[in-house]
């Protein structure tokens, strides 16, 4: 008997066991794509959200798997700004917090002195003070939680006064709660610390070399 005819006479010989080993597998590919596609979603969100902000460069904690796990001195921010080629240089804090009644959103505090803080498209209304318990919501996120500029939202189980409403494209940014950094440090008792640094390169180039020299500075310190 051939190989592959004792494999075929195996399988007809045990039709239960052989239908649930094929559903195993069937299930093992199934599940595989379906956390590659969803992967891939994700990373092209976080481009686009990146993009839109202009930041080129992102600098998080060494060995981070969970995003809001990397947790970094805001202080160094003053390191990776003497790294030739960075033009700017801001840290951020985010976190996934309650929000209104039964609902969550993606928080994230800006410095106010940013570049991106200060361009944030707004459609209406004004950016935060920090200090104020302020609050700018993206446009998709305020219109799931029917909010607009002047009503007071829930955030973390904190009143904060909605001040703003901004316009992004990128569904990322346009569901994100966005506050003065050292109002997102305070309401998390995370005074001094930040995710992760956003940068603008002097000159990203369209080869990424600079981006990868950039980062690969970034790391040794």
């Amino acid at each position: 008997m051939t190989w592959p005819g004792l494999l075929l006479r195996n399988l007809v010989r045990r039709p239960g066991r052989s239908s649930f080993t094929l559903l195993g597998v069937a299930l093992a590919i199934a599940g595989f794509l379906t956390l590659t596609s969803v992967s891939k979603g994700l990373e092209e969100a976080s481009q686009s959200s990146l993009r839109e902000r202009g930041i080129d460069l992102v600098v998080m904690q060494r060995g981070m798997v969970e995003f809001f796990a990397s947790n970094l001195p805001e202080s160094l921010s003053r390191e990776i700004a003497k790294i030739p080629g960075i033009a700017n240089v801001a840290g951020e804090l985010g976190a996934l917090l309650p929000i209104g009644d039964d609902n969550h959103a993606l928080a994230a505090g800006w410095q106010p002195d940013s570049q991106a803080f200060r361009s944030i498209p707004l459609s209406r209304g004004r950016l935060p003070v920090p200090g104020e318990r302020g609050v700018v919501l993206g446009q998709v996120l305020a219109d799931a939680l029917q909010i607009e500029v002047g009503a007071t939202v829930r955030l973390q189980f904190t009143p904060f006064k909605v001040v703003g409403i901004a316009d992004f494209s990128s569904p990322l940014n346009s569901g994100m709660a966005i506050l003065p950094l050292p109002d997102l440090q305070a309401l998390l008792g995370r005074v001094g610390q930040v995710t992760l640094f956003q940068m603008q390169l002097v000159d990203p180039g369209d080869d990424r070399s600079e981006e990868r020299r950039v980062g690969k500075e970034c790391r040794s310190r």
